[in-house]
C-alpha cells in the first residue's frame, strides 16, 4: 500500500524505514510532506549495435542467478526500487534472445520468459497496468515459441490477474479460461490457481453461482501427486 501510494506513511514508520535502510528520506525517494513515495524507474541503459556471441552456458547460469536474487530482494525492497535494476536488463537478454540459434536458443527463450514475466509481476505489484501487460504479454511470445503449454498457462493466468485487478473482470474472465485450456493436464498447483483467478473474476462480475463452482473446484485440486 505505501508502495503503490494508495496510503500515506506515517511519520513514525518513515524513522523506521530510514532505520532499517539506513538512508535518508530523500534517498528513499520519499517527499517528506506528504510521506508519498517519489522514486521512478530510470530508463534502460543504452546497448551497443552489434549482437553479442552465442550465450555460453555460464552466462545463461549468471543471468539465472541474477534473477534468484531479484526474487529474493523484491520481498526485501519492494517494486519500486527493483524495477530499475531488472529492466536495465531485459534488453541484454532480447539481444541474447536474437542472437541463439539452434540448441543455444531454448535455455535463452526460457529464462528470457521468466525475466519478462518477473518484471510484468514488478509493474503490477507497482501499479503500472500498462507496463506490467507490456512485459507480461512479451512472456508469452517467448512461452508459446517455447511451445510449453504449462509455461502459457500460467502467464495466460498473470494476464487474467493483471487485467482482473486493473477493473476488467470479463476479459479476466477469458483469460482465465484460456489458461485452464492452453494444456491438456495443468500441473495440480497451476490448475489451482488458475481457478482462484477463475473465482476473483466471478466475484468481481457478481455471478455467485460460478464464484462457488471455482472455489470448490480449486479447494478440491490435490497440490500433490
Amino acid at each position: 500500500m505505501f508502495e503503490n501510494n494508495r496510503r500515506e506513511i506515517p511519520a513514525s514508520y518513515r524513522r523506521i524505514f530510514c532505520e532499517l535502510y539506513r538512508a535518508s528520506e530523500s534517498d528513499l525517494g520519499l517527499d517528506t510532506k506528504t510521506g508519498i513515495f517519489t522514486a521512478t524507474p530510470s530508463s534502460p541503459p543504452a546497448l551497443p549495435q552489434a549482437l553479442p556471441g552465442a550465450p555460453s552456458p555460464e552466462v545463461i547460469t549468471y543471468l539465472t542467478n541474477v534473477l534468484a536474487e531479484h526474487t529474493r530482494a523484491d520481498a526485501l525492497l519492494g517494486p519500486l526500487y527493483l524495477v530499475p535494476a531488472v529492466q536495465a536488463q531485459l534488453p541484454l537478454i532480447d539481444r541474447l534472445v536474437q542472437s541463439a540459434r539452434g540448441a543455444d536458443r531454448r535455455p535463452v527463450l526460457e529464462l528470457a520468459a521468466r525475466f519478462a514475466e518477473f518484471c510484468g509481476w514488478l509493474y503490477q505489484d507497482s501499479g503500472d497496468t500498462e507496463c506490467a501487460m507490456h512485459w507480461t504479454n512479451r512472456a508469452l511470445d517467448y512461452a508459446q515459441e517455447l511451445a510449453d503449454p504449462q509455461r502459457v498457462a500460467y502467464v495466460l493466468m498473470r494476464k487474467s490477474n493483471i487485467v482482473t485487478e486493473a477493473g476488467h473482470p470479463g476479459q479476466g474472465l477469458g483469460l482465465a479460461n484460456a489458461a485452464l485450456n492452453a494444456a491438456p493436464d495443468l500441473t495440480p498447483r497451476l490448475r489451482a490457481v488458475s481457478l482462484r483467478q477463475l473465482a476473483n473474476a466471478h466475484a468481481l462480475l457478481a455471478e455467485p453461482r460460478e464464484f462457488e463452482a471455482a472455489v470448490d473446484q480449486a479447494s478440491s485440486t490435490p497440490l500433490k501427486g
